[in-house]
């Protein structure tokens, strides 16, 4: 069964560089560009995984995760965090449960690959 990876970055390059990653890994990536529209293909694909850049317009991974958290058709979702900038004092912390992975950008495609592995087996 190849999982379904919901990848949400308002970076073009970074989300067709992934995308092109995951295909070729295995995995069914799904992208948006626009996290608002990203909430609503979630819903919709029912992904098994969100790979989530920190850092976008018009609201950020942490709003992201904050409606994703109060969604009941979302809130089970596990997430991968991309940021750009180090998160300090445990930014994340309070989407313990949710948040899996961050990953410091740029990202080392081995090094996401083998997360990934990890994370599904």
């Amino acid at each position: 069964m190849r999982h379904k990876i919901l990848v949400v970055d308002d970076d073009r390059p970074t989300l067709e560089m992934i995308s092109l990653l995951l295909l070729r890994g295995g995995y069914e990536p799904v992208v948006s560009a626009d996290p608002v529209e990203a909430l609503d293909i979630a819903r919709l694909s029912h992904p098994d995984l969100v790979l989530l850049d920190v850092l976008m317009e018009p609201i950020d991974g942490w709003q992201f995760l904050d409606t994703l958290m109060v969604d009941p058709a979302l809130s089970h979702l596990p997430v991968m965090l991309f940021t750009a900038c180090p998160l300090v004092g445990g930014e994340h912390e309070r989407y313990r449960g949710h948040v899996v992975r961050v990953f410091q950008k740029p990202v080392y495609p081995p090094e996401l690959m083998k997360a990934l592995e990890r994370f599904f087996s």
